[in-house]
């Protein structure tokens, strides 16, 4: 939450800097334009960039554990792992 304070702050004070200047005719649609362009930046800001980082390595653990279960023993006396993989120590099967 810390890391939002400077977003929010600069984004929330330029809306409120084009409040006055949207009520003026000469201005048009501009303020709004730029206001909602504002408001989108935010949330593009505060959600979606966070959950992009977290989608991708979600991605890799849901391959990395589809990779080992193809590696894994189908049945008990399966052992589709090569005996020289295996840790030190585990020569036998417990």
């Amino acid at each position: 939450m810390a890391a939002s304070w400077p977003i929010l702050l600069t984004a929330s004070a330029g809306i409120l800097a084009l409040l006055p200047i949207s009520l003026e005719i000469f201005w048009g649609t501009m303020p709004f334009a730029v206001i909602g362009g504002l408001t989108a930046a935010i949330v593009l800001a505060l959600l979606l960039l966070p959950a992009i980082p977290f989608l991708l390595t979600h991605r890799e653990r849901r391959q990395a554990a589809r990779l080992a279960m193809r590696s894994t023993p189908t049945r008990a006396g399966d052992d589709l792992r090569p005996a020289l993989s295996r840790p030190e120590g585990m020569d036998h099967d417990e």
